[in-house]
């Protein structure tokens, strides 16, 4: 059924307004949308009850889902660019498919530098999260340390921000996740270097196992403060996300193991 506007003899929408539900009589997943003059429904993830997740978007159609299989850093950004030990690609320990992110020396198979602390931060391209409030993240991570103190060889997983695509980071990171143990994190035996025991050894307070594949996932709220102004962002503003994992040995020794492999990483909706 159409209905012929004074205006419009062609049945063509000009807007999303025109468009009716595709099944107004039920409960839908749908919402409508008005497409070169067509009613075309899509996927309503943030109506309740509708769990439709899907990856979020980036730049030039891409989609907010990582599994470097290309082998390629697809578009991360490894901060310092270039340097003895840093975050790149690397074909050693996938969690699945044919690569991963890893920090590492390319020359030694490890992460080690002589007697120097190594360090080092790789970040993902901006993401879309407009009008959203929380986003669902997870990643698989592989990981071989060396240090015995959970304080050493820390990783984290940070979220910064963008004023507009393509922006630079504002350089305000907020903490999502860390390798699970923290000096805060101390049970009474933990602090005494003689005592790495569980659960507060190299692999963190959760007991992360060693050399396997262990992935993560959470649900980030994306409306907290990221500019320092004091206020939450507001959904509905143009929001662009910024995830970062940051690496720090703490020293110079004991850096003879392979180091960690990031891979699978995905930013989804999140269902409600």
């Amino acid at each position: 059924f159409k209905v012929k506007t004074v205006c419009n003899d062609t049945y063509a929408c000009t807007s999303a307004v025109e468009c009716p539900e595709s099944t107004p009589d039920e409960p839908h997943c749908s919402i409508e949308a008005c497409t070169a003059g067509a009613c075309v429904p899509s996927v309503n993830p943030n109506k309740t009850g509708c769990c439709v997740q899907e990856l979020l978007p980036l730049a030039e159609e891409k989609k907010a889902g990582w599994s470097f299989d290309t082998c390629k850093m697809e578009d991360w950004k490894a901060t310092p660019p270039a340097a003895t030990v840093m975050w790149q690609i690397s074909e050693s320990h996938p969690c699945s498919g044919k690569c991963s992110l890893w920090f590492g020396n390319k020359a030694t198979g490890d992460y080690s530098n002589g007697t120097k602390a190594v360090n080092g931060s790789i970040c993902s391209p901006d993401i879309d999260v407009t009008g959203m409030s929380a986003v669902e993240l997870s990643f698989c991570l592989w990981a071989d340390l060396k240090d015995p103190y959970h304080w050493l060889d820390s990783l984290s997983l940070k979220m910064d921000s963008a004023l507009f695509a393509g922006g630079d980071a504002l350089g305000v990171k907020k903490q999502l996740w860390h390798k699970p143990c923290t000096p805060e994190e101390f049970n009474g035996e933990c602090d005494d270097p003689k005592k790495p025991l569980p659960p507060c050894d190299k692999y963190g307070c959760e007991g992360l196992p060693a050399q396997t594949c262990t992935c993560f996932k959470q649900v980030v709220d994306v409306t907290d403060d990221q500019d320092g102004s004091g206020y939450p962002w507001v959904p509905g503003v143009n929001h662009r996300a910024i995830f970062c994992f940051e690496f720090d040995s703490g020293d110079g020794a004991g850096n003879k193991a392979a180091g960690v492999f990031i891979d699978d990483f995905q930013v989804k909706t999140l269902c409600k």
